[in-house]
């Protein structure tokens, strides 16, 4: 096991603890060991240069002139973002950790730290103000914000920024030449990373199949159900939170008993599947303050209780499913809504719980409100994830391409496998279409087995073109769409700049000189008494602002 923020005291004798910060993660002692084959390849100093090389990124740092240039490496190699330290350089940094794992930089002038993670996170820790601007390389496709965190991309990759401090004014402006300017004070974290961190699974996200079970009744599917779902998947999701668990906000222990578990598992196991099972870092109310929203029954049920996004539980919540792992042995686990307020919390979670299950562990990510509540998320936290589900309740952004493209497909942003969690409305062969346009996946909902017209559907629409043809046609039709990214960026940016900017008068399109009150019927409230006058040949109106 690697070490981990607890051992840094941050219970501090309380039941909930501390959430994970940018400057814990600077540690080199915390998360030293790479991860998902995401390694640091080279860390050097040469001819005032520091150069360090990951799987998915080169970070070129001219001492000299404070200027750095993160390029991308997997797949298509470009230059993605400069970064601008300001301040005298005057001396080389002591590189004082390199390793698979990291890489660590510590400058005297100005007075920084710098971390490089085998996931290509670029982490700048300041101990004096230090301004640094962010100037894209790369014309932006695609972008969303929590905050002062940041994704930008276009088809083949792009960047991600993330700051300790939430409130700076970073004036962000993805259409500008200079992205951001961060005038960090001392003890901020700026984080700068390349997309994608690591190469797409291929060959898994075409052989791997999740048949997902969830219902009021049981969470214990009976052996004649997991028989008949071995012609359909590889994986099983046992999703039904309730069921599945006496008490899921507070501890998992299996609502039937551990015998009955054990069945269940040894059914799947027997099959040749595999198998993940519920459990919930925003809904683990142990120890916290939303103990009182707990709840273990469907009895009177009036809806869900609201979720905790802080990873202030970080440590109960692994103590937990540390047990579920060693007591009941699943293959893996399924976290319905993770760390959402903070990417500190969120990398912490995401690279403990990788460490828990090992390189071969399945875990998969319910985070259709991944970072804050909009459309931003941490793709070098989803690295570690092998299934990433997004778009519960949303389908009304189905229509939405570049949705379904940026946000739920995770290609070349994560490279995760992106899943459209599509537990409402039945797919189309339309919504195929799009989803593997976009290189997203579907899982099985259990429930679909029972309706034969629409898994023949599934299976001629969707299933049948899971194969070696998939990835050329889906990296052409990228292709295009990138050919046209430099003219939609330029369409978007005169949009943006017509809406903000001051208005250009033309010619009025009504001219009229008014010697007495015209015969117009006049739509005001009478609250207003009089509103309309003439002065000097114009015609004035004074009224309530409601009116």
């Amino acid at each position: 096991m690697m070490r981990f923020l607890a051992a840094a005291g941050l219970l501090a004798g309380s039941a909930v603890g501390q959430a994970p910060t940018f400057q814990d993660l600077m540690d080199p002692g915390v998360f030293p060991e790479p991860q998902r084959d995401m390694i640091v390849e080279e860390a050097v100093i040469e001819q005032d240069m520091l150069r360090i090389i990951t799987t998915g990124a080169q970070f070129t740092f001219d001492i000299a002139q404070g200027t750095a240039v993160l390029e991308q490496r997997i797949e298509h190699p470009r230059p993605l973002v400069e970064l601008h330290v300001e301040g005298e350089f005057e001396t080389a940094p002591e590189l004082t950790h390199t390793g698979p794992g990291l890489a660590f930089a510590r400058f005297a002038t100005p007075r920084f730290d710098l971390r490089a993670n085998g996931d290509s996170l670029f982490m700048i820790h300041a101990h004096e103000r230090l301004e640094i601007a962010i100037k894209r390389r790369i014309d932006v496709d695609w972008a969303a914000s929590y905050e002062t965190n940041h994704v930008l991309f276009d088809e083949l990759g792009g960047f991600a920024l993330y700051c300790s401090d939430q409130h700076l004014n970073d004036a962000f402006d993805r259409f500008s030449p200079t992205t951001a300017v961060y005038t960090l004070p001392a003890d901020a974290v700026l984080w700068v990373g390349a997309c994608p961190p690591k190469p797409y699974p291929w060959e898994r996200s075409i052989a791997d199949h999740v048949v997902w079970h969830w219902s009021r009744q049981t969470g214990y599917p009976a052996d004649e159900d997991l028989n008949a779902w071995a012609d359909v998947g590889t994986i099983v999701l046992l999703q039904s939170e309730m069921m599945l668990w006496k008490d899921w906000n507070m501890a998992f222990d299996p609502r039937l008993g551990a015998a009955e578990f054990a069945r269940v598992r040894e059914t799947i196991h027997g099959n040749g599947m595999r198998f993940i099972v519920y459990t919930s870092p925003a809904y683990f109310f142990k120890g916290t303050p939303f103990e009182p929203y707990a709840m273990n029954t469907f009895e009177g049920f009036t809806g869900w209780p609201p979720c905790r996004g802080v990873g202030d539980n970080i440590d109960l919540f692994m103590a937990e499913i540390e047990k579920v792992m060693t007591q009941y042995k699943p293959d893996g686990l399924y976290f319905d809504g993770q760390y959402f307020e903070s990417p500190a919390a969120l990398y912490a979670l995401a690279r403990r719980t990788r460490d828990l299950l090992g390189e071969d562990g399945i875990l998969e990510w319910h985070s259709t409100a991944a970072l804050g509540h909009g459309l931003c998320f941490c793709p070098h936290a989803d690295a570690y994830v092998d299934f990433i589900l997004r778009g519960e309740g949303r389908d009304g952004k189905y229509e939405d391409f570049d949705y379904l493209r940026y946000f739920v497909s995770c290609y070349n942003t994560s490279n995760s496998i992106g899943v459209l969690c599509n537990n409402g409305p039945r797919p189309t062969s339309d919504l195929i279409e799009r989803l593997l346009k976009t290189n997203t996946r579907l899982h099985t909902i259990a429930s679909w087995l029972d309706d034969p017209v629409l898994m023949t559907m599934f299976r001629t629409h969707y299933r049948a073109r899971l194969n070696a043809a998939l990835r050329p046609t889906v990296e052409a039709a990228a292709a295009e769409r990138q050919a046209q990214v430099a003219r939609r960026a330029a369409e978007l940016a005169a949009e943006a700049n017509a809406l903000t900017a001051p208005p250009v008068w033309r010619s009025a399109l009504l001219v009229e000189a008014f010697a007495k009150m015209p015969e117009w019927s006049a739509e005001v409230s009478p609250k207003n008494g009089k509103p309309f006058a003439i002065d000097h040949g114009a015609l004035t109106v004074r009224a309530k602002a409601h009116t």
